[in-house]
């Protein structure tokens, strides 16, 4: 079993800012600028605010000593860049399995928890960092906390999963879990649950 998981979405990107215009009103269309017109999912960069957002993270995992034995991240353009601004130095290990999924592809969803058997035991009493992507994250945080398959589409249909540079960090014992990051006082997630059957919902 793994020691520890952090797991911190990228900042955001030029996909992202411009579905943040369109929901506010400021734009009317999905549409992207003649700069970007034509260009791939996964090659969006970072704006400016996601570098931000990812320095602010940054600042975060050293003021509480957060560390790692192996670093993962998403092939996609927008992961990389914050994977390089979390830790340069850092040798990331590119992998394609960590790219974005939609929240309604179950086939997916399964792809996640295959990769997080496969990490476990390749990575047993050791701390891993992952850089990915917000509806990933929610598939993962599915199957270790024991989520409703109902509540993981409300969370992201209503895109209310781990914003950009959100950070999620778990501690592991055996087959049980807590999280650590976010923290809320007198939650239970201060306790140890077991995989996959945990609060659930609440």
């Amino acid at each position: 079993m793994l020691e520890s998981l952090i797991y911190v979405r990228h900042g955001q990107s030029i996909e992202n800012l411009l579905y943040h215009l369109v929901e506010k009103g400021v734009l009317y269309s999905y549409k992207y600028p003649p700069l970007w017109a034509g260009m791939k999912n996964g090659h969006h960069p970072l704006t400016t605010i996601g570098q931000h957002q990812i320095r602010l993270a940054r600042a975060w995992m050293r003021e509480n000593g957060i560390d790692w034995d192996f670093a993962y991240c998403s092939s996609f353009v927008r992961a990389v860049e914050t994977a390089q601004i979390i830790d340069p130095d850092e040798e990331w290990i590119i992998d394609p399995r960590l790219s974005e999924i939609s929240v309604s592809d179950l086939y997916a969803a399964s792809g996640v928890w295959d990769w997080f058997q496969d990490i476990n035991q390749r990575h047993a009493g050791q701390r891993i960092a992952i850089v990915g992507h917000g509806y990933w994250s929610i598939r993962l945080r599915q199957k270790i906390e024991g989520w409703s398959e109902e509540f993981v589409k409300e969370l992201g249909f209503n895109l209310n999963g781990l914003h950009n540079g959100g950070i999620l960090q778990y501690e592991f014992r055996k087959n049980r879990f807590r999280l650590v990051c976010p923290h809320k006082p007198g939650a239970v997630n201060e306790k140890w649950q077991p995989i996959g059957g945990c609060y659930g919902e609440g």
